[in-house]
């Protein structure tokens, strides 16, 4: 910390820094700074801290030229959610905490870098580009973002952008096309887009997660450029986080449902505006299968199942599943029921104006609710806040479903089985008319009943439906290489590799890994996964590990100079 602190005038502060010592592998060690002078409030002073951290910081993925899609230069990104910005830079790293940054960037030519914040200016020399960046609204830790590499922008609307590298930019661009139609359709229901661009980075396979909301720059994972657009409802999701998540933030990750339950509301509301309210509910229904499997293997009484589960010290990330996003939807849809879809916009709308660029808690949803709502006491009282949000299971109320396009792909499933791979379903071929979701929701339907999957029905659905098992589709790939290992059908497990191998997606990584060690193939997976552990994000990794029985080998942690303006 350099001894020059001072505030606006320009009067020298005093200040001393106390080591209070490591607060484990979890949180870190604390740098506290005290003043040594008393300091009015609303007084603002510069503190300028230089320091530097391990070159492999679990927030940073630095990824070598044959990790990218042209094989020639290095490729750098961020992942800092929930408290990985730590090992980034000294920052408060807490949900409740926003504010804005400035940055200087120095990448080698011909790199480029994009952060969460706006580009103000450009220099360069003969061998680096110098790009400065300001972030004017303020934010929380883990919306800081960076990527750099050999990048490219191409607009695809007034506001909008996507950003990859060279070699995919026409097809992301082509899948991305309406992205300005998606902020659109957002902003017809919750009111203006406040950041100015939307901008999208089409990641590098390795990336961890389906899409990351950092504003102004989204990462999004390459499993959602499909090829018919059909993976778009995660940049749905990542868009409506603009206002649930960015604008008004979770103050603490125990309320990580403010972002997450209130965003898929966002996400789901806008799918019923841009494709109706069939493809909306066959999207209900596959998002609360997701749900109870994940509660089953939490257990339904487990405090990880509640929409304000208790951390006690604990990883924010252990808690990590469905139930804030699903649980936290049917929550604010159960509210929406009670005061009719009007009225439930209109608190949308309320609420996003009161907490706008601060950080919000469940207390203050709810008092919020409760005062809006005040000439509705009939309405109120019908609301049992504390089961709804603090009690552990299911939604005590589950939002409608019932659209023939589930029955559709269901009956479909049950009818391979009950033919047993004798013959094909007569119409088998419907399955090709599906879109997405009715297509994971068949796959889904197989693998809960799996078994009941014998390898004749798997040889008769791999002949039926060969295009679409061999396409580049993961939400489908991965229930279906599933189903394969339940059976061990042994010409497969080489497609499997491959997938393990060029696609990052915890999502997909994962419940394939804990198939094959729940198949008796942990030391097969174990080889797959030491083959490409280095291509895997940290996190991953960490989840990977865990599923294997794989002791952790080390803290995975950059080095840096910030400034912090507070007030």
């Amino acid at each position: 910390v350099h001894g020059d602190v001072r505030d606006y005038k320009n009067l020298e502060l005093g200040f001393a820094i106390i080591d209070e010592g490591n607060l484990g592998k979890i949180l870190g060690k604390k740098l506290r700074i005290y003043l040594n002078q008393k300091v009015k409030r609303g007084t603002v002073f510069s503190l300028t801290v230089s320091y530097a951290t391990f070159p492999t910081s679990d927030g940073l993925m630095w990824m070598g030229p044959s990790q990218t899609a042209g094989k020639q230069y290095p490729y750098l990104y961020s992942h800092c959610e929930p408290i990985s910005c730590r090992s980034i830079a000294p920052l408060q790293d807490t949900p409740s905490i926003k504010s804005t940054y400035t940055a200087r960037v120095k990448v080698p030519k011909p790199l480029k870098a994009f952060l969460s914040g706006n580009l103000t200016s450009v220099e360069s020399d003969d061998t680096h580009n110098i790009l400065y960046f300001q972030s004017q609204i303020p934010i929380p830790s883990y919306l800081l973002a960076i990527v750099a590499g050999n990048l490219v922008e191409g607009s695809t609307g007034p506001r909008t952008s996507v950003i990859s590298e060279p070699e995919t930019i026409e097809d992301n661009m082509k899948e991305l096309s309406l992205l300005e139609s998606y902020v659109e359709a957002i902003e017809s229901y919750i009111g203006p887009y406040v950041w100015g661009f939307y901008k999208i980075v089409i990641m590098p396979p390795s990336f961890p997660t389906g899409g990351m909301e950092n504003p102004l720059l989204t990462f999004g994972s390459p499993t959602i450029i499909v090829g018919d657009k059909s993976g778009t409802n995660v940049v749905v999701h990542e868009i409506s986080h603009s206002w649930t998540g960015n604008l008004v933030t979770c103050s603490f990750w125990e309320n990580f449902w403010i972002n997450e339950g209130l965003d898929v509301f966002l996400e789901r509301t806008a799918g019923r505006i841009l494709h109706g309210e069939d493809y909306a509910r066959v999207d209900i229904y596959v998002g609360y299968q997701t749900l109870i499997d994940d509660m089953k293997n939490f257990g339904f009484d487990s405090n990880f199942t509640s929409l304000t589960p208790i951390l006690k010290g604990r990883h924010p990330y252990d808690p990590f599943s469905s139930v804030p996003y699903e649980k936290g939807f049917h929550f604010a849809k159960y509210l929406e029921s009670l005061v009719g879809e009007a009225d439930m916009q209109n608190y949308m709308r309320h609420y996003i104006s009161s907490f706008s660029f601060k950080s919000a808690s469940t207390e203050d949803f709810v008092n919020l609710f409760l005062e809006f709502f005040a000439h509705k006491k009939d309405v109120l009282e019908q609301i049992n806040w504390e089961l709804w949000l603090k009690g552990p299971g299911l939604p005590p109320r589950v939002a409608d479903y019932s659209t023939h396009l589930v029955d559709q792909a269901l009956n479909l499933a049950d009818e391979y089985i009950k033919l047993g791979g004798d013959a094909s379903p007569m119409n088998y071929k419907e399955f090709f008319d599906y879109f997405t979701n009715q297509k994971i929701l068949f796959m889904n339907s197989l693998l809960n009943k799996v078994s009941s999957i014998t390898p004749a029905i798997v040889q008769r659905l791999s002949d039926d439906y060969s295009d679409v098992l061999n396409g580049g589709n993961a939400e489908i790939l991965a229930p279906w290489y599933r189903i394969c290992i339940s059976i061990d059908r042994q010409d497969v497990y080489p497609k499997i590799e491959v997938f393990l191998g060029k696609v990052g997606r915890m999502k997909f990584l994962k419940p394939i890994y804990a198939a094959l060690v729940s198949k008796g193939k942990r030391d097969y997976a174990i080889s797959i996964f030491r083959q490409y552990q280095d291509f895997y994000n940290p996190m991953a990794v960490k989840e990977i590990k865990k599923i294997l029985g794989i002791q952790d080998d080390a803290i995975m942690m950059s080095s840096g100079e910030i400034t912090l303006n507070n007030s």
